[in-house]
């Protein structure tokens, strides 16, 4: 009888207070005996089903697990963003096309770009299109044999994406440095000025005319950047790009 697995069952309990669907609207089983991934082994001709025959990942990892995720039509605003069916599943297909690693196991995505067509990301290559009733819905497939594999992850990227590290707000060198020359490996790199008066300890960083004092730690770490973008000595290089880090913390 076709069940199904812990990991999915994770992703949906994750999905449903950002979504606002019900389980129905999740769905990872189907009811009697049929194809496909929403069923497992005793619910399928495992000699004819394309989940089990295409691919050796779905041969070696059959059970009677489902291996599949619905997500209906959803409209919501996430961390103060709007997200939706069609935003997530173009994302999702993105992410699967540039080869994310987060995205390893899913073998194909039916969805709808634009609510008129229906389309299909398929890992192996076999069928671009579905049905109709991917107008409104997006179907995703797993390779069986990631049944006890994460599946969150993936939804947390889109739902809850990091913010920036700390050190990159707080020291905005691209921000300030538009004057750009031209290094002797010929790679663009930003200039700027930097003057440090020690009798009063004033610190100043020029950058396209824009002028700001700043403290002791921001200055040595602009200093740094200057020199990490200017030294030819291979172990000067990671000396000062380690000093700038360690600035940066």
């Amino acid at each position: 009888m076709t069940y199904a697995p812990a990991k999915l069952l994770e992703a949906r309990e994750y999905l449903k207070p950002l979504t606002g669907l019900n389980n129905i609207a999740l769905g990872i089983t189907s009811d009697g005996y049929g194809h496909g991934y929403h069923r497992g082994r005793d619910a399928i001709n495992t000699a004819k089903d394309y989940s089990v025959i295409e691919s050796p990942r779905d041969r070696s990892g059959l059970s009677n697990a489902a291996s599949a995720l619905d997500i209906g039509l959803f409209d919501r605003t996430v961390n103060g963003r709007r997200v939706t069916l069609r935003s997530l599943s173009l994302w999702l297909v993105e992410q699967c096309r540039a080869g994310a690693p987060d995205t390893r196991d899913i073998r194909e995505i039916i969805y709808t770009p634009d609510g008129r067509v229906v389309r299909r990301w398929d890992r192996l290559g076999v069928r671009s299109s579905g049905d109709d009733s991917h107008l409104k819905h997006t179907h995703i497939s797993y390779f069986r044999d990631s049944r006890d594999r994460d599946k969150v992850a993936l939804f947390r990227r889109f739902f809850a994406p990091s913010p920036p590290p700390p050190a990159a707000r707080r020291f905005p060198l691209a921000a300030l440095a538009t004057v750009t020359v031209t290094s002797q490996e010929g790679a663009i790199m930003p200039e700027f000025m930097i003057r440090h008066s020690t009798k009063d300890e004033v610190f100043a960083v020029w950058g396209s005319g824009l002028v700001r004092h700043v403290g002791k730690r921001e200055y040595d770490y602009y200093k740094a950047q200057v020199e990490v973008l200017t030294t030819t000595d291979d172990a000067e290089h990671a000396r000062l790009l380690a000093y700038s880090r360690a600035l940066q913390a």
